[in-house]
């Protein structure tokens, strides 16, 4: 792993700590001790690894240790499962949105608990950072007019308006946007609204956002089962004056 031959020279060089790295990787595909190993105790280089060599290194790493395993692969393990996440961080940065969204999921599946593996609340910080990440790409879409939000999927949708966004600079636009799908907002089901509401409601600058949920909450009230109704009817009155009557 640290010799290659370069053909553009014609001679033999050493690996850098990136393709010591990728190459490391490839060859330990199949093992989970060694990919752990590599990931906890990389450098820098980690961040520069290409998506793919990060996706398959976290189904690698989703893989519980057979009993017995030493202390020293449990260790490498979770400490694997934060830093792999803390490279999504930087691969994020130039990912076309459909993409990051696509990341978004994985990371999510990748962080719910499994057998023999890191509990939640140990990735939920580098689960957030990542987060933030994502929003911050995406806030520069929305504040440079590149987004066009009706190539998108409603849920894809509201997968972005759950990401923590830079809502003080981009919720004009990101309410523009949303606009022009008002009447799909009004055929979203209420469950999916509803929590999304609550989660804008603590956020400073999702005013315009908000009124556009709220309006789509709105217009589901007649007809609406009872109980249905009545958290909806809860959830606009946490709104209060927030909102647009």
């Amino acid at each position: 792993q640290h010799w290659v031959y370069d053909p553009a020279g014609g001679r033999v060089r050493i690996r850098s700590k990136l393709e010591a790295l990728q190459q490391g990787l490839r060859d330990a595909a199949s093992s989970p001790g060694q990919v752990a190993a590599l990931v906890a105790g990389a450098g820098p280089e980690l961040s520069s690894i290409t998506l793919a060599e990060a996706m398959q290194a976290m189904t690698v790493l989703e893989t519980p240790l057979p009993e017995g395993t030493s202390i020293t692969d449990c260790v490498n393990q979770k400490a694997a499962r934060k830093r792999i996440l803390g490279a999504l961080c930087v691969v994020v940065q130039k990912m076309a949105v459909g993409v990051l969204l696509q990341v978004q999921l994985r990371v999510a599946a990748f962080c719910r608990p499994k057998e023999n593996l890191s509990e939640p609340d140990e990735l939920q910080a580098s689960r957030q950072e990542l987060y933030v990440s994502m929003g911050h790409v995406l806030s520069d879409y929305f504040r440079a007019n590149r987004w066009q939000v009706e190539t998108l999927a409603m849920d894809q949708v509201l997968s972005i308006l759950s990401l923590p966004l830079d809502w003080t600079t981009c919720a004009v636009q990101v309410s523009q946007c949303l606009s022009t799908r008002s009447q799909e907002f009004a055929g979203t089901p209420s469950i999916l609204l509803i929590p999304l509401l609550r989660h804008l409601l603590g956020l400073k600058g999702t005013e315009p956002v908000r009124n556009i949920l709220a309006d789509a909450l709105q217009r589901q009230l007649p007809g609406a089962p009872p109980m249905a109704a009545l958290e909806a009817m809860q959830v606009l009155a946490e709104c209060g004056g927030q909102i647009q009557a």
